[in-house]
Order: C-alpha cells, then structure tokens, then sequence
C-alpha cells in the first residue's frame, strides 16, 4: 500500500481530505466566492428561502397572472441581489477556500443559495421573453448556467449534483425561450444565434474545467 499510496500523492490525487485545497489558489480578483458568501448572507438576513409557489409556478410553466405579478415583485425586491449575482456569475472561478479537514462537518450553505439564485435567473428570462425581450432572456440564462459551473469547482460529488440540479433549471428555461421564438422571429434568432450556441454550451460542457 505504501507504494500505492506514493504513487497516487505523484498524480495529484487527494488521499486525505485536506488535500482536496486549491493549489495553486484562485485569483482574488475572479474569485467570485466572496461575492456568493455575500449573498448568502443577505438572503438569510432577509429571510429569503426557497419555498415561493408563484416563482415555482413560473418556472413549470403553470403561472397565472397573479403568480407573474408576484414574481416580478419578488424579482424586483431582490433586484441589488439579482445584480451582485450576476457580477459573481461574470467572475472565471471560484473557490470558497474551504476548511476540508472538517470532512462531513464541513458546513455547504452557498449550495442552496446557488440553486435558489439559479431558480430567481430562470423565472426573470421565463418572464422578460414573455415580455418580448429574448435577448435579456437569454443573458439571464448565461448567468444562471455559470452559477452552476461555479459550485462545481468543489471537488466532491454533492458540488457535482448542484451543477446538475442548476444546469437542468436554466435548461429547461433555455428551451421554453427556444420554442416561444423559433417559430415566429427567425431574424431575431439569427441575431442572437451565438450568444444561443454560447449558452448551450456553458449548459452542456462538463462541470470542471481543465
């Protein structure tokens, strides 16, 4: 085993939890950790939580008017939050730097903050391309997508389910913006036809980049 062990320590791979730090660190300046804690924080502070029948509504694409309309407000009650997320999203990494000697004490809080962040980006784009604003749509879905890229930097498996979890929310907002379009606006696609390929890619490409 020793052997083994050795070998493994010479390919980079964890063998302890300790090992799993980023080496070399991230960037302060693209780190968009820092900016995700803040959020977090705020949220709880304001007592925002996960549970908003009209934001679920919007995004299974079951919303009546009423839930539209308390949607938009809620969007625009966290619209300086909306804001600092998508600074965060615009960010190229993120690392939380992470005490992973704690092992399963090792408290994840910014996983659900991230899902419920993704769920606010989806029903904005659900919401602006019903309003004839795609491209605003759209943009919103990047964000969204790249959320998800950034929980997955964590090297464990639950950061991986999160990616999943995002990546199928603003997927599926994706695709409704897709079908409400592609039928009617050809030109309008054509116009935003790489900012669509960009997008689907963020959604598709794997969780961890080289």
């Amino acid at each position: 085993m020793p052997a083994e062990r050795n070998a493994a320590r010479k390919e980079g791979l964890p063998l302890q939890p300790g090992d799993l730090e980023r080496v070399p660190p991230v960037s302060a300046a693209q780190n968009a950790a820092p900016l995700y804690e803040r959020l977090d924080k705020a949220l709880h502070a304001m007592a925002i939580g996960p549970r908003y029948p009209s934001l679920t509504a919007v995004l299974h694409n079951k919303a009546t008017a009423a839930d539209k309309q308390k949607s938009w407000q809620l969007l625009t009650r966290l619209a300086p939050q909306i804001r600092l997320t998508e600074r965060a999203a615009a960010l190229s990494d993120c690392d939380f730097h992470r005490d992973w000697k704690l092992g399963p004490n090792l408290m994840l809080p910014e996983y659900a903050t991230a899902r419920f962040l993704a769920m606010l980006l989806a029903a904005q784009a659900d919401l602006l391309s019903e309003e004839g604003r795609p491209l605003e749509a759209l943009r919103s879905i990047a964000f969204g997508a790249r959320i998800g890229q950034h929980m997955a930097r964590d090297p464990i498996m639950i950061a991986l389910l999160v990616r999943i979890a995002i990546a199928a929310i603003m997927n599926q907002a994706f695709l409704r913006i897709i079908k409400t379009y592609a039928g009617r606006m050809s030109s309008t696609l054509l116009s935003i036809r790489s900012a669509l390929l960009e997008i689907r890619r963020i959604i598709c490409m794997p969780a961890r980049a080289k």
